[in-house]
């Protein structure tokens, strides 16, 4: 197998980090290679080290430069202070010294690690956006100081342009690294990640799983995200209010965020601030929401493509969502809605879960999209042939 280094400045090996994605891949990276990690780049000491005094100061300037761009309301990404990218590439140099025995270093997400690295062994980018996609779309990268975008803009090009291969987790993304900063095509390569769920925790009898999903008798709906208003959980309470309304017993539960203080809860409504997934019983908690799940109600406003999608679809869930990122390259008619329009969800929920037949069509199709497109299976077939071709 070959040798690979995964590259990181956050905690990599904590399933609680950025939903347990970065956990995920590493998990299924050491299935096909060899792999070491060099994460942490950001020290996590509560307490004063020597040891750590290059990277306080650095730190210092970074965080007072946020804050007064925060002053005049600009978000300012601290990681992507110039002192703290260039202390990431002199500890990524650093290990390299002493440890030069790689096939191949892999950074998820990693432009702020790898944008200013050189490094004569190949590297392979993974992201699920490029920056040109995000500014002005996610509200981090909205309004950003000039020369704060013209510095992330910088070492996304280089990151893009250094690597052997570009991966990312959709076509929408893929299409921006060779329109946007001229990969050549061949060296960019789009498939999405599998769940963040534990192969031993999937579902292996998924028709009776969808069998119970259409014996409630009140209609559930489950929305997961971190960001109330990005992941449009506002949109989803109307929803939910129309359908009971309408005399259609409905209840949403939505998990990782807190509802805003000035937001009166409805009755229907069931809020999950948190779920420890590093633990067996977060994880069996998670599975439970997905599996009493008659829908996966996600009309986000901005998303690149989220895993709580496939992880919904690995469990028959029909998908309610908007057209944005690349979510449309995995949501279809056969498997939910696509739309913006409030009334459009709530059609199609009406028409769908009356008829059996057709709500059982949309949960075996979201199944089928999941084994075909999104198993780490199917990921980890595909990684081989980024470096087989």
């Amino acid at each position: 197998m070959k040798n690979v280094l995964v590259i990181s400045s956050r905690d990599i090996s904590n399933p609680n980090i950025l939903s347990g994605t970065s956990y995920s891949i590493v998990e299924n990276l050491r299935k096909i290679f060899n792999v070491d990690m060099l994460d942490n780049l950001c020290p996590k000491s509560k307490h004063f080290e020597c040891k750590y005094i290059d990277f306080y100061w650095r730190f210092f300037l970074a965080k007072m430069t946020a804050y007064f761009w925060k002053a005049f309301n600009k978000p300012y990404n601290w990681e992507g202070f110039s002192l703290i990218v260039k202390y990431y590439t002199k500890k990524i140099n650093c290990h390299l010294e002493n440890n030069n025995n790689y096939d191949y270093l892999i950074s998820d997400k990693g432009s702020l690690v790898i944008g200013l690295l050189e490094s004569h062994i190949p590297i392979i980018y993974m992201s699920d956006a490029t920056c040109s996609l995000m500014v002005n779309y996610y509200p981090g990268f909205t309004n950003l100081p000039k020369h704060h975008e013209k510095f992330l803009s910088f070492l996304e090009k280089s990151s893009i342009e250094k690597a052997y291969k570009c991966v990312y987790r959709s076509q929408w993304a893929a299409t921006s690294a060779i329109n946007d900063y001229g990969k050549n095509i061949s060296d960019v390569h789009a498939f999405p990640l599998g769940p963040n769920i534990p192969d031993e925790f999937l579902i292996s009898d998924i028709d009776a799983c969808i069998q119970k999903k259409h014996k409630n008798d009140i209609l559930e709906f489950l929305l997961i995200g971190v960001d109330w208003e990005r992941k449009g959980c506002q949109q989803a309470l109307d929803v939910v209010h129309i359908l009971n309304k309408k005399g259609i017993q409905s209840k949403l539960t939505i998990c990782g965020v807190k509802m805003p203080d000035n937001l009166h809860k409805p009755d229907f409504l069931t809020v999950i601030p948190y779920i420890q997934k590093s633990t067996r019983q977060g994880i069996g908690d998670l599975i439970s929401l997905y599996k009493k799940a008659n829908y996966f109600l996600f009309p986000v406003k901005a998303e690149c493509l989220a895993i709580s999608i496939i992880e919904a679809m690995s469990f028959g869930c029909p998908i309610i969502t908007s057209p944005t990122g690349g979510v449309p390259e995995l949501v279809t008619s056969k498997n939910g809605c696509v739309s913006t329009k409030t009334s459009e969800y709530v059609d199609y929920i009406i028409k769908n879960y009356k008829d059996k037949a057709l709500y059982e069509e949309a949960c075996y199709f979201s199944y089928k999209v999941f084994l075909k497109k999104c198993s780490w299976d199917s990921w980890r077939k595909n990684m081989l042939k980024v470096i087989e071709t």
